[in-house]
């Protein structure tokens, strides 16, 4: 069986040439993405991972999600302190109007 990595199953499932990706197909794809470039010189994660084959791909995919998780968590966190920071300086604000 043939090890099948990150890189032959982008070109085969969508078409990689010369470094780019057509996402024409896709239905609702914003016109931004209607081609990207995918070459492991700008991104990143496809120049750690464009050998990688399915399983450690999938590990890799799942470790990116947590952190982005993670980052957002702590974004909502910081959004909700500073809201509860400004209703207190309101607060505190009102009190002396009063």
């Amino acid at each position: 069986m043939a090890r099948t990595v990150m890189q032959a199953m982008v070109h085969e499932l969508l078409t990689l040439f010369n470094n780019r990706v057509s996402l024409e197909h896709v239905p609702n794809v914003i016109p931004e993405l209607r081609e990207v470039v995918l070459s492991p010189e700008t991104v990143e994660f496809y120049a750690n991972n464009m050998y990688n084959n399915f399983g450690d791909l999938a590990i890799n995919i799942k470790a990116e999600v947590d952190e982005l998780q993670k980052f957002e968590k702590t974004r909502k966190d910081l959004k909700t302190l500073s809201t509860r920071s400004s209703q207190c300086s309101l607060s505190l604000s009102l009190s002396f109007v009063y």
